[in-house]
């Protein structure tokens, strides 16, 4: 961004954030940070765009069609993700 370079990146928007570190009888103690619930105002939801990702499931090695060893996800439970634009 220093340079004024175009780029293009992609990020997880988790609904609870990072967390918030508080320190109780000398230790630290993370704690959900819910900064979704407070207005979010740089960031435009896109409904018309949207991702399948798959939660859970394994990994299993194969072999395609060309004779080339692969891997690919399966089982798991798969849910839509809505992009957000962040200009």
């Amino acid at each position: 961004a220093t340079l004024s370079l175009p780029c293009w990146g992609y990020g997880i928007r988790y609904t609870y954030g990072i967390f918030k570190q508080e320190i109780a009888n000398g230790w630290q103690v993370e704690k959900p940070d819910y900064w979704l619930g407070k207005p979010v105002p740089w960031e435009i939801p896109r409904p018309d765009i949207t991702y399948p990702i798959r939660f859970g499931g394994t990994v299993e090695d194969y072999t395609d069609e060309k004779g080339t060893h692969r891997q690919r996800w399966v089982g798991g439970e798969i849910m839509q993700a809505m992009a957000y634009d962040n200009p």
